[in-house]
Parts: C-alpha cells; sequence; structure tokens
C-alpha cells in the first residue's frame, strides 16, 4: 500500500450531476457510480493499481471496483462524493464490505500515509497504529496465496538482479579501462530494477523496502557514487523508492532504512 496523490473532481461530476445521481440511489439503488469519467480518473490516481493491495487492475482478470470508503448503505449522501470513492479490486472490496471506518478505522490511501500505520517483515504486513492492524485484517493483506506469495517472488527476483548488478559494478570499479558500454549496461540496469519500486509499478512498496534494504544495492550505490556516476535520474529515482516503501520495524523509520 503507498500514498495516492488526490486527482481533482471529474469534470462531468458537476454538483447537479451529483445531485442527480445521489437521488437516483436513493430511490432505487442504481449503481450510479459505474461512470466512465469516475473509473477513469480513479484508475489515473492509482496508476491502475487497487487502492489497498497494490495488484494491477488491468491484468489476470482483475477489473476495477469503485471502493465506497464510507460504505455508500450507511452514508447514502456519499455514494458518488468524488472524496469517498476509491480504486479497489473485487477482493480487497468484497473483503472490507460495508465496514464503517467511522466506528473501525483503517487506512485511506488517499488520505493516510501507510508508512507510519504498518511495517513489513517476511514480506507480511505488521501493525503500527490500530488503524494499520484494522487494515491488515479487514482487507486480508496478508493472505498468503493471493498477496504474501506473491510478495515473497518479488523479493527473490529483487536479490538475484541486485546479485548481478553488483558484480557488474564491481567488475567496472576494478577495470583499468572504462568501457562506455560497460558503464552504460550497468546504469541502465540499476536503473530499470529500480523502477520496480516506483508508485506506477505493481506492489511498489513491497519492490521499494526490498531494494532500499538490501546490502548489494547499498554497495552498488557506493561504487556508482565513487565513479561520479550517480545522476539526477537515479536521485529522484531513489526518491521515489523512499516515497513507496515502508517501514522494516515497528519503531524504525522509513528514511532510516
Amino acid at each position: 500500500m503507498v500514498r495516492l496523490t488526490r486527482l481533482g473532481k471529474p469534470a462531468e461530476l458537476t454538483t447537479a450531476v451529483q445531485t442527480q445521481l445521489t437521488d437516483e440511489y436513493k430511490l432505487n439503488g442504481t449503481a450510479v457510480w459505474k461512470q466512465k469519467y469516475i473509473e477513469r480518473n480513479l484508475l489515473k490516481m492509482s496508476f491502475e493499481k487497487c487502492c489497498y493491495c497494490e495488484c494491477k487492475l488491468n491484468e489476470e482478470s482483475k477489473y476495477l471496483e469503485v471502493e465506497h470508503f464510507f460504505p455508500k448503505n450507511i452514508y447514502k449522501d456519499q455514494v458518488v462524493e468524488w472524496l469517498n470513492l476509491l480504486p479497489s479490486c473485487k477482493r480487497c472490496n468484497g473483503n472490507k464490505s460495508d465496514l464503517d471506518p467511522a466506528t473501525t478505522p483503517i487506512i485511506n490511501p488517499s488520505v493516510d500515509n501507510p508508512q507510519i500505520n504498518i511495517y513489513l517483515r517476511g514480506y507480511r504486513f505488521y501493525k503500527i497504529t490500530d488503524k494499520g492492524n484494522n487494515s491488515i485484517e479487514e482487507l486480508d493483506l496478508n493472505n498468503r496465496r493471493r498477496l504474501v506469495d506473491k510478495r515473497y517472488f518479488i523479493g527473490c527476483k529483487i536479490e538475484e538482479q541486485l546479485e548481478v548488478i553488483l558484480e557488474k559494478a564491481q567488475e567496472y570499479h576494478a577495470a583499468g579501462t572504462k568501457l562506455n558500454r560497460k558503464k552504460n549496461k550497468l546504469i541502465n540496469s540499476i536503473t530499470e530494477l529500480m523502477k520496480e519500486g516506483h508508485r506506477d509499478s505493481q506492489y511498489s512498496a513491497v519492490a521499494a523496502t526490498m531494494i532500499l534494504t538490501n546490502d548489494n544495492f547499498k554497495e552498488i550505490k557506493k561504487i556508482i557514487f565513487t565513479e561520479g556516476l550517480w545522476n539526477n535520474e537515479l536521485e529522484h529515482s531513489e526518491r521515489e523508492l523512499y516515497y513507496c516503501s515502508l517501514p522494516t520495524s515497528k519503531n524504525n523509520n522509513v528514511y532510516d532504512v
């Protein structure tokens, strides 16, 4: 789970349209939130990911469900209130169901910072706050087959890639003659890997955390710095990793990983 930047309300969702849709829902229970302009902006806001589990909503037969953070059955007036709508996968939306955050607080990724509510250890999420605990339990964010196994696969893949990149970095660092093609391969390799932890990538919170806390990544960065190759693109990419990453214990700050 990563922080989402809330986009502005779709231009089509005027006050008049919102009132009309709300009245229609109250009258006959029509799924008035299923508007292409609402779905379009929600998908854009989350980079086509579920706001809770970060699965991609355009693959593996997954699709967007418009999630009402405050459930529509209880808060009928907020059925198309833009600030109440989030992009979710079917599993997370079904798990949350009619849970009322007013009585059982959970993380709203467009409002709350997951980094102060949950931490990652052994590919599982753990609570920092009660809100984090409720989110993990109610949304089933440690489901082994659906999520934990995928996080493990991502972590193993990142470790393997970092081992290969470290060998390239060490070889380049030890070489008497610095060949451009080897320099480019090194920079391109680490650049592409770091993108796995950016907010537009699937399960970016896990990938970013695994990269930043990996000793091989730290050694690669040290070598690249020593060689004077750490550039603005890499600096920006690392900041993106910190944005998406999670703490690795209840007491450590994510920026200290």
